[in-house]
């Protein structure tokens, strides 16, 4: 693998971005390394934490522009727009959306890299897109990407994973699920029962078709 200079590696700390990070380091290329570890929890930081003192790395980690909802009839996501969004899921839980008003924004998140090398395969998929990339290499808003790991299958990952010894860092069941309570987030009734507040409120008037048409219309890797 050959990287071009100015290149930095978007690091998720999953298994195909620290298999990719780990393959370039074995190779000596030169690259820099930015995290969004924005909700992270402390089991992901620890992780990510012991590689980086580990094999000696600077990384540089930045703030989302903004958060938003995106949901449909059985999902629901967050969405952290850094300038390229990233998706996680939401689960239910007791912990109340409105936290979210506390989480740190930048709304400069730097774009000095010539190249963004993303460890996304060609057969990932998630629910709020036909495909996640177009190719192994590809540019959006005068932002180029690569994706080295392109035609890798989930398996070849794994095992190469295995090969670096890798899999114990970076378990295969963390998906990096949020845990948040969005009841009040139903545009299906007028009312809910809030855990926090302990009693019926209104729920959020907001339009899911339109978040979910906004973030399609972003570049995403």
């Amino acid at each position: 693998m050959i990287v071009e200079p100015n290149s930095v590696l978007l690091w998720s700390s999953g298994i195909e971005s620290t298999l990719l990070l780990a393959m370039l380091l074995d190779q000596g290329a030169e690259f820099d390394i930015v995290q969004f570890r924005s909700l992270w929890t402390s089991v992901q930081r620890k992780r990510a934490d012991d590689l980086i003192k580990r094999w000696n790395l600077k990384v540089f980690d930045y703030a989302p522009r903004d958060l938003f909802f995106v949901a449909n009839s059985e999902k629901t996501s967050l969405v952290f727009d850094y300038g390229i969004p990233l998706m996680r899921d939401v689960l239910p839980s007791d912990t109340c959306a409105n936290t979210l008003t506390q989480v740190t924004r930048n709304p400069r998140v730097p774009r000095k890299w010539d190249t963004y090398i993303i460890g996304t395969r060609k057969d990932d998929v998630y629910w709020t897109h036909e495909t996640l990339i177009p190719g192994e290499r590809f540019e959006q808003a005068g932002m180029k990407f690569w994706a080295p790991l392109y035609d890798y299958t989930r398996e070849r990952a794994m095992a190469m994973a295995k090969e670096y010894g890798l899999v114990e860092e970076v378990p295969e069941n963390d998906s990096g699920v949020i845990h948040l309570c969005t009841k009040c987030l139903n545009t299906t009734v007028d009312k809910v029962f809030c855990p926090a507040e302990q009693e019926w409120i209104p729920t959020i008037q907001w339009q899911p078709e339109q978040n979910l048409a906004y973030l399609r219309s972003m570049n995403h890797v």
